[in-house]
């Protein structure tokens, strides 16, 4: 630990958060946030430049505080930096990078500051509400796994559980949007848009949506649970011809089209999933999902 860092953390010890002025030597544009144990007798600051947080370590006492050595952020969670502002920027800055909004891709930046999200224990984190989550969202991020490519190529039998067909048409995803109700029996969708790539509908817009109802409980304070009810499938464009060449090759596929050309699958029992909120507030949610995918999304302007 450097003596400049040192001397900040003397200075501060026994505070329970506070975004401190850089002592000599320090960066003067990158504040520090400082975070106090709420569980243990340590704490930590770091410094947020345009690269990875720097991180460091003391145990306090009473009065003074000694230099441990640098480490990672303990399994304990006893960080809060989803509450400090400077995090809040830095995390703003850093999905606003075009490889992230436009490539889909987890930055070396998101993912060092994903890590220090998930290092905070769930009872540490914000508790989410219901109040406090609901919106329209566009995604960000999202990792889908094997799912779907970085670039949104994918399959509508892969997108869909192989529920509709044909199951080898590839599609292109034109990103996310998710839903998140409280009005309509807590209601929680997934709108993925996408444009079919081959075949006689090369061309032409679709949207799948999974629909769902989620609940929230005191008990897992940061999880959203969410019960998958039904997919529903249509064309997403108001061009009267492409309208007509979905429903023309899409019917002899897929069952139970109705006149506009959308299609309804309801789950005989819920598929169940959730998502474990790293970071939320007004504008942004960060969640790592029941298979581990990571999820950015942004209210809608």
């Amino acid at each position: 630990m450097t003596g400049p860092a040192l001397q900040a953390c003397r200075v501060h010890a026994g505070s329970q958060q506070t975004v401190l002025k850089p002592a000599a030597g320090l960066n003067p544009r990158s504040p520090l946030v400082y975070t106090r144990s709420l569980s243990s007798r340590s704490f930590h600051f770091s410094q947020y430049n345009s690269g990875p947080p720097v991180r460091h370590v003391c145990q306090a006492n009473d009065r003074t505080a000694a230099p441990v050595a640098d480490q990672a952020p303990s399994p304990d969670g006893s960080a809060v930096l989803e509450n400090s502002e400077q995090f809040q920027v830095h995390l703003k800055a850093a999905i606003m990078d075009p490889r992230v909004k436009e490539q889909n891709e987890v930055t070396p930046e998101v993912k060092t500051l994903v890590d220090e999200l998930k290092s905070i224990a769930p009872k540490d984190r914000k508790k989410i509400t219901k109040e406090g989550i609901k919106g329209v969202f566009n995604g960000v991020l999202s990792d889908f796994g094997d799912r779907m490519s970085s670039d949104g190529m994918s399959t509508l039998g892969t997108i869909s559980f192989q529920q509709f067909k044909p199951t080898d048409l590839k599609i292109k995803a034109e990103g996310t949007q998710v839903l998140i109700s409280t009005e309509y029996e807590n209601q929680y969708s997934v709108n993925i848009p996408f444009v079919i790539q081959d075949g006689p509908l090369a061309g032409v817009k679709g949207v799948q949506t999974t629909i769902g109802e989620y609940t929230i409980d005191d008990s897992e304070p940061v999880r959203q649970k969410i019960g998958f009810t039904a997919l529903s499938l249509g064309p997403n464009t108001s061009d009267s011809s492409a309208k007509q060449k979905w429903m023309e090759v899409m019917k002899k596929e897929n069952d139970k089209m109705d006149e506009e050309g959308k299609i309804l699958l309801k789950f005989p029992e819920p598929m169940k999933g959730f998502r474990d909120f790293l970071y939320f507030d007004e504008q942004l949610q960060m969640s790592i999902g029941n298979r581990g995918s990571l999820t950015i999304i942004q209210q809608q302007a």
